[in-house]
């Protein structure tokens, strides 16, 4: 799956660029994510997450449709702004 279109997923409302961007800023605070994507063979340069990659992100963020992802990043990561 292409990267912009898992992040348009979780971020329906925002530009292409920007939605990628919040993802990955996402995966990147969540070292435990991270961990669990390099394992099956992630890297940051890569334009497409593997089916096991996005089962991962599904798992760990939250299933296919998040509608309110603000909502979901704000109940797990308080402390960040």
């Amino acid at each position: 799956m292409k990267k912009t279109d898992l992040a348009l997923q979780y971020f329906p409302y925002y530009s292409t660029h920007s939605a990628v961007n919040r993802l990955m800023s996402w995966i990147n605070y969540n070292q435990e994510l991270l961990a669990s994507l390099k394992k099956k063979g992630y890297r940051k340069t890569q334009k497409f997450f593997t089916p096991a990659q996005v089962e991962i992100i599904y798992k760990m963020l939250g299933g296919k449709r998040v509608r309110d992802a603000r909502v979901l990043w704000q109940k797990k990561y308080r402390h960040v702004g």
